[in-house]
């Protein structure tokens, strides 16, 4: 099908004018609408630090300088093998490190294991 020019000038008037036809109705669409900040009445109140209020640390996280779980690539061929032993590594060393810290201090209570991401213990 062969276009002349005059059709495709008429098809982009006809574009142009619809499209601002319709920026219109949306601009007006949104002026009737009441944004959602101005419902909510905003009560402002200063905030000060109490000294008093702050408290001590519960729980601390002990980070142990070993490969974590993610270090080990999936590209290699014995990354199962490797992903184990690693494991294995990482639960003696947390077992160690933690029977280190109940000698320190006897009301010391572990509170979780990460090996993940990186390797450490909640104490």
């Amino acid at each position: 099908m062969l276009y002349s020019g005059k059709t495709l000038i008429a098809t982009a008037i006809t574009l142009a004018l619809t499209s601002s036809v319709q920026a219109a109705s949306l601009e007006q669409y949104r002026q009737g609408k009441t944004a959602l900040k101005d419902l909510i009445p905003v009560q402002t109140e200063a905030a000060t630090l109490d000294p008093k209020g702050q408290t001590e640390p519960t729980s601390f996280y002990v980070v142990l300088k070993q490969r974590s779980l993610r270090d080990v690539s999936s590209q290699s061929a014995n990354a199962a093998a490797e992903i184990k032993q690693l494991s294995l590594d990482i639960a003696s060393q947390q077992q160690q490190v933690s029977a280190q810290l109940l000698e320190l201090d006897p009301q010391a209570q572990v509170v979780r294991t990460t090996k993940n991401l990186a390797s450490g213990i909640v104490v």
